[in-house]
Protein backbone atom coordinates (compact mmCIF):
# COMPACT_ATOMS: atom_id res chain seq x y z
CA UNK A 1 0.00 0.00 0.00
CA UNK A 2 2.85 2.30 0.71
CA UNK A 3 3.82 1.76 -2.80
CA UNK A 4 0.58 2.03 -4.21
CA UNK A 5 0.13 5.76 -2.48
CA UNK A 6 4.13 6.52 -3.47
CA UNK A 7 2.99 6.04 -7.47
CA UNK A 8 -0.60 8.08 -6.92
CA UNK A 9 1.82 10.83 -5.10
CA UNK A 10 4.50 11.34 -7.81
CA UNK A 11 1.39 10.61 -10.60
CA UNK A 12 -0.18 13.92 -8.73
CA UNK A 13 2.94 15.92 -8.55
CA UNK A 14 4.04 15.17 -12.00
CA UNK A 15 0.52 15.91 -13.61
CA UNK A 16 0.46 19.06 -11.81
CA UNK A 17 4.50 20.04 -12.68
CA UNK A 18 3.08 19.36 -16.54
CA UNK A 19 -0.23 21.50 -15.99
CA UNK A 20 2.38 24.71 -14.58
CA UNK A 21 3.32 24.84 -18.47
CA UNK A 22 0.90 26.51 -20.02
CA UNK A 23 0.62 23.68 -23.39
CA UNK A 24 -2.36 25.47 -25.06
CA UNK A 25 -0.58 28.44 -25.49
CA UNK A 26 2.18 27.32 -26.22
CA UNK A 27 0.86 24.90 -28.89
CA UNK A 28 -0.11 27.83 -30.60
CA UNK A 29 3.14 30.07 -30.57
CA UNK A 30 4.61 27.24 -31.43
CA UNK A 31 5.49 27.94 -34.73
CA UNK A 32 6.56 31.79 -33.85
CA UNK A 33 9.03 30.17 -31.33
CA UNK A 34 10.28 28.49 -34.64
CA UNK A 35 10.51 31.75 -36.47
CA UNK A 36 12.27 33.50 -33.63
CA UNK A 37 14.51 30.63 -33.38
CA UNK A 38 15.44 30.98 -37.12
CA UNK A 39 15.68 34.30 -37.40
CA UNK A 40 18.45 33.91 -34.40
CA UNK A 41 20.16 31.88 -36.58
CA UNK A 42 20.14 33.97 -39.27
CA UNK A 43 21.70 36.87 -37.05
CA UNK A 44 23.91 34.66 -35.98
CA UNK A 45 25.17 33.04 -39.71
CA UNK A 46 24.17 36.19 -41.83
CA UNK A 47 26.43 34.88 -44.40
CA UNK A 48 27.08 31.67 -45.00
CA UNK A 49 23.91 30.02 -42.50
CA UNK A 50 24.00 26.79 -40.65
CA UNK A 51 24.53 24.43 -43.75
CA UNK A 52 22.66 22.23 -45.19
CA UNK A 53 21.07 19.77 -42.60
CA UNK A 54 22.38 21.41 -39.69
CA UNK A 55 18.97 23.43 -38.71
CA UNK A 56 18.05 20.83 -36.37
CA UNK A 57 20.87 21.03 -34.21
CA UNK A 58 21.37 24.47 -34.42
CA UNK A 59 17.85 25.37 -33.46
CA UNK A 60 18.47 22.89 -30.51
CA UNK A 61 21.64 24.99 -29.29
CA UNK A 62 19.89 28.23 -29.70
CA UNK A 63 17.07 27.22 -27.63
CA UNK A 64 18.46 25.24 -25.01
CA UNK A 65 17.71 27.83 -22.47
CA UNK A 66 13.65 27.24 -23.43
CA UNK A 67 12.35 24.47 -21.49
CA UNK A 68 9.01 24.65 -23.27
CA UNK A 69 10.45 24.65 -26.56
CA UNK A 70 12.96 22.45 -25.71
CA UNK A 71 9.93 20.00 -24.20
CA UNK A 72 7.36 20.49 -26.93
CA UNK A 73 8.32 22.41 -29.98
CA UNK A 74 12.11 20.97 -30.29
CA UNK A 75 10.73 17.61 -32.39
CA UNK A 76 8.78 20.10 -34.69
CA UNK A 77 11.86 22.46 -35.61
CA UNK A 78 13.29 20.18 -37.95
CA UNK A 79 13.42 23.00 -40.64
CA UNK A 80 12.13 26.38 -40.61
CA UNK A 81 8.80 26.66 -41.63
CA UNK A 82 9.42 29.19 -43.72
CA UNK A 83 11.00 28.86 -47.17
CA UNK A 84 12.83 31.92 -47.22
CA UNK A 85 14.40 31.25 -44.05
CA UNK A 86 15.18 27.52 -45.02
CA UNK A 87 17.28 29.20 -48.07
CA UNK A 88 19.13 31.37 -45.76
CA UNK A 89 20.20 29.30 -43.25
CA UNK A 90 20.75 26.00 -45.20
CA UNK A 91 22.81 28.10 -48.11
CA UNK A 92 23.41 31.02 -46.67
CA UNK A 93 22.68 34.25 -47.86
CA UNK A 94 24.49 33.81 -51.81
CA UNK A 95 21.66 30.81 -51.93
CA UNK A 96 18.72 33.11 -50.91
CA UNK A 97 19.83 35.60 -53.31
CA UNK A 98 20.14 33.05 -56.18
CA UNK A 99 16.98 31.66 -55.57
CA UNK A 100 15.59 35.12 -55.31
CA UNK A 101 17.17 35.84 -58.83
CA UNK A 102 15.54 33.06 -59.92
CA UNK A 103 11.54 34.18 -58.92
CA UNK A 104 12.53 37.58 -60.44
CA UNK A 105 13.90 35.68 -63.88
CA UNK A 106 10.74 33.32 -63.72
CA UNK A 107 7.93 36.64 -63.34
CA UNK A 108 9.90 38.39 -65.64
CA UNK A 109 10.04 35.49 -68.32
CA UNK A 110 6.28 35.01 -67.36
CA UNK A 111 5.52 38.43 -68.05
CA UNK A 112 7.01 38.66 -71.64
CA UNK A 113 3.60 36.81 -72.46
CA UNK A 114 4.68 33.88 -74.53
CA UNK A 115 1.83 31.82 -74.23
CA UNK A 116 -2.18 32.36 -74.03
CA UNK A 117 -3.58 34.12 -71.45
CA UNK A 118 -5.27 30.53 -69.38
CA UNK A 119 -1.94 29.03 -69.42
CA UNK A 120 -0.19 31.78 -68.40
CA UNK A 121 -2.49 32.78 -65.10
CA UNK A 122 -2.37 28.71 -64.20
CA UNK A 123 1.46 28.63 -64.53
CA UNK A 124 1.57 32.01 -62.38
CA UNK A 125 -1.20 30.80 -60.10
CA UNK A 126 0.49 27.85 -58.96
CA UNK A 127 4.27 29.57 -58.48
CA UNK A 128 2.50 31.80 -56.40
CA UNK A 129 0.76 29.05 -54.54
CA UNK A 130 4.38 27.55 -53.95
CA UNK A 131 5.67 30.92 -52.55
CA UNK A 132 2.70 31.27 -50.68
CA UNK A 133 2.53 28.21 -49.10
CA UNK A 134 6.04 28.64 -48.52
CA UNK A 135 6.01 31.45 -46.22
CA UNK A 136 4.46 29.15 -43.64
CA UNK A 137 6.38 26.04 -44.38
CA UNK A 138 9.67 24.50 -46.09
CA UNK A 139 8.21 24.12 -49.89
CA UNK A 140 11.48 23.07 -51.55
CA UNK A 141 13.45 20.83 -49.56
CA UNK A 142 11.48 17.95 -50.30
CA UNK A 143 12.40 15.79 -53.66
CA UNK A 144 8.59 16.00 -54.80
CA UNK A 145 8.18 19.58 -54.14
CA UNK A 146 11.40 20.46 -55.33
CA UNK A 147 10.37 18.63 -58.53
CA UNK A 148 6.77 20.91 -58.40
CA UNK A 149 9.15 24.07 -58.32
CA UNK A 150 11.14 23.18 -60.79
CA UNK A 151 8.56 22.06 -63.38
CA UNK A 152 6.56 25.20 -62.87
CA UNK A 153 9.33 27.24 -63.41
CA UNK A 154 10.64 25.43 -66.09
CA UNK A 155 7.45 25.97 -68.06
CA UNK A 156 7.33 29.87 -66.84
CA UNK A 157 10.38 30.47 -67.98
CA UNK A 158 10.07 28.68 -71.76
CA UNK A 159 6.44 30.08 -72.42
CA UNK A 160 7.98 33.15 -72.38
CA UNK A 161 10.51 32.17 -74.97
CA UNK A 162 13.17 34.19 -77.01
CA UNK A 163 11.91 37.49 -77.47
CA UNK A 164 8.57 36.86 -76.02
CA UNK A 165 8.03 34.31 -78.52
CA UNK A 166 6.48 30.97 -77.41
CA UNK A 167 9.10 28.11 -78.03
CA UNK A 168 8.27 25.04 -80.00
Amino acid sequence: TALAFLIIILAVGFSFALSRIDTDVYSHNLRLDIYRYSLELVRQNPITGVGLGGYADSVKEVSKNDFGFTLYGLSYALHPHNLFLALWLNQGIFGLLAFSFLLIQFFWSLGRRGGGPLLLSAIFTAMMAIIAHGLVDTTYFKNDLSAIFWLTYAFGVLIGGKNGQTTK
